[in-house]
């Protein structure tokens, strides 16, 4: 009999479990888009972000329509993926709901085949049928974990849900370094990457389990060179996307992220007990199956021989992010920075759910077990743990739905005031809000007496009038002040001030006046994007010397 290629091997790992995972959006297929907790402020910011590139924002930083048109940089905060994958899709030809649909579907579809090829990976690409098998296992368990699919169907958790799906790239990057496959460095920089784009605190926890596995995998073994590679990766990755993070850290005293951390959204007010964990009373609850992993894992590494590193890491890691979970870890909650931007510590459930998927597939291809029956078995108990979320579903009602194209668009965002986010994380700091409701919806200018101008080009975010004035005075446009704003008076650009509503404040002189009002990319955007190419042509040029200096037979 002549060895399997890879051809051969793949329809076989990957097929099924993205079956299930087409299986598991049935709902948003062929019912409707979720009616769940964030489903209006999810595609609200799609149409914004979507705005926002037609308006000529390249990589948007700025909502034009948010707050009755005063705008908004939220596109500087929230990580971008999901949404420029839905515009895409936009641009292709669908609507804004449909785009959200399909976008979602593909990422499910990345997950189950993120997941099966890690599996593998894992297994030295193994074409024994029970390695197969517990490599389907393992991707069909992690596309139809209850918390994946809670995000799907229950909370609209869309820019999560991705860097969830796409979590298993960098793991599978991490994986074949180990096993000496110089496409590893690829997969890890640009697997990282992505999930920085993602979602910004999944993110986070992603960096710093690849970061300790790396250790793990390699140190152990003083395999520095490895090591080495796969930090320079992770780095990488990091660096490629420094146009998104470092605008996001050196502007957040710009904005009132301290919201998202204050009352019922503080860390302290959300930590879960064991019955919340367990069971299917809660979106973020579990289900049962998760027990059997941990019990058959722990079994794993008591009896196989040798132990696995790889199984006692991934064990660890799931314990830590229980742990995580309970208020017994709030020293560490009140002192790890950053942790208390997760908000919910159920937001751990996330990396839980993934390490339950690995240790499932490491453990079943360790265990002789008859592929088929414990196949079978094994998946009908891993639809019976997620059926409940299925049951929770609800679609947008039929009045909505059919009217969504009408009343989710940049005008009705303006004149309406729809939000974006729960809270006004977003919103620069010195903003009064109760302006907003002592100004019409599109005007220019506060200065009600501020009407001696001509309008020559009024677009989102270029405005260019001539004006006359008899005096000097103060005119206030109408958008809050941050520093994406450039005004050119006579071509000639002046400063800007903030207004005790905390919008735009101009001073003009006397005389006929050629006034533009801009919107640019903030500068430390811009040097953000000069360090990610530069990021991105060296771990181009470094990355084709280790191909060229490394021979076929060894990585090293």
């Amino acid at each position: 009999m002549l060895p399997e290629t890879k051809a051969m091997v793949w329809p076989r790992i990957y097929i099924l479990p993205t079956i299930f995972a087409i299986a598991s959006c049935y709902q948003i297929i062929f019912i409707d888009y979720p009616y769940g907790h964030d489903w209006i402020f999810e595609l609200v910011r799609l149409n914004e972000y979507y705005d926002s590139i037609k308006s000529g924002q390249i990589l948007p930083y700025w909502s034009n329509n948010l707050y009755f048109g005063f705008g908004s940089p939220i596109f500087i905060y929230y990580a971008p993926l999901y949404n420029i994958v839905s515009s895409v899709v936009i641009v292709i030809g669908s609507s804004l709901k449909t785009s959200a649909v399909i976008s979602l579907i593909l990422f499910m579809m990345i997950a189950a085949i993120g997941m099966a090829g890690l599996l593998w990976e894992s297994n030295k690409n193994n074409t024994k049928p029970e390695i197969l098998m517990a490599c389907r296992i393992g991707a069909i368990a992690y596309v139809l974990s209850p918390y994946l699919l809670s995000n799907l169907l229950i909370r609209n958790a869309s820019a999560e849900l991705a860097a969830l799906c796409l979590a298993p790239y960098p793991f599978w990057g991490l994986v074949m370094l180990y096993n000496n496959k110089k496409k590893g460095i690829i997969f890890l920089a640009i697997g990282t990457a992505l999930s920085i784009l993602s979602h910004n605190l999944t993110a986070l926890t992603i960096t710093a389990l690849l970061l300790t596995g790396s250790i793990i995998l390699f140190l152990y073994y003083r395999d520095l060179g490895k090591l080495y590679y796969s930090i320079f990766s992770i780095i990488t990755g990091i660096a490629i996307t420094t146009w998104f993070w470092l605008p996001a850290l050196y502007l957040k005293s710009e904005v009132r992220i301290h919201e998202m951390t204050a009352g019922k959204f503080a860390f302290e007010n959300n930590f879960l007990s064991l019955a919340d964990m367990i069971g299917f009373d809660q979106f973020y609850s579990f289900g049962f199956f998760p027990i059997v992993v941990l019990i058959l894992s722990l079994l794993t590494l008591i009896i196989s021989k040798p132990r696995s590193k790889l199984t006692f890491y991934i064990f660890t890691c799931s314990m830590l992010f229980l742990f995580l979970q309970s208020d017994i870890s709030y020293i560490l909650w009140n002192n790890l920075i950053f942790l208390e931007l997760f908000q919910f510590p159920w937001r751990m459930m996330g990396p839980f759910s993934f390490c339950m998927a690995v240790l499932l597939g490491i453990c079943l291809s360790r265990i002789k077990l008859k592929p088929y029956i414990t196949e079978f078995i094994f998946v009908l108990f891993i639809i019976i743990n997620c059926f409940p979320v299925f049951q929770k579903y609800e679609p947008i009602p039929e009045n909505i739905s059919n009217n969504i194209s009408k009343t989710i668009t940049s005008e009705e965002i303006l004149l309406k005031g729809l939000p974006a986010t729960v809270l006004d994380e977003y919103l620069p700091n010195n903003s009064d809000i109760s302006i907003l409701n002592q100004t019409k919806p599109g005007a220019l200018f506060l200065s009600s007496q501020f009407k001696n101008y001509k309008p020559i080009s009024i677009e989102n975010g270029y405005i260019h009038i001539e004006v006359d004035t008899e005096q000097d005075m103060i005119i206030l446009p109408t958008y809050w002040y941050f520093p994406v704003w450039k005004v050119l008076i006579n071509n000639i650009e002046q400063p800007i001030n903030i207004s005790k509503w905390g919008t735009l404040e101009i001073a003009l002189p006397t005389g006929k006046l050629d006034l533009k009002l801009i919107l640019n990319q903030p500068d430390i955007r811009i040097t953000g994007v000069i360090i990610s190419g530069i990021s991105l042509l060296i771990f181009c040029f470094i990355f084709f010397r280790i191909i060229r200096n490394t021979s076929s037979q060894s990585f090293l």
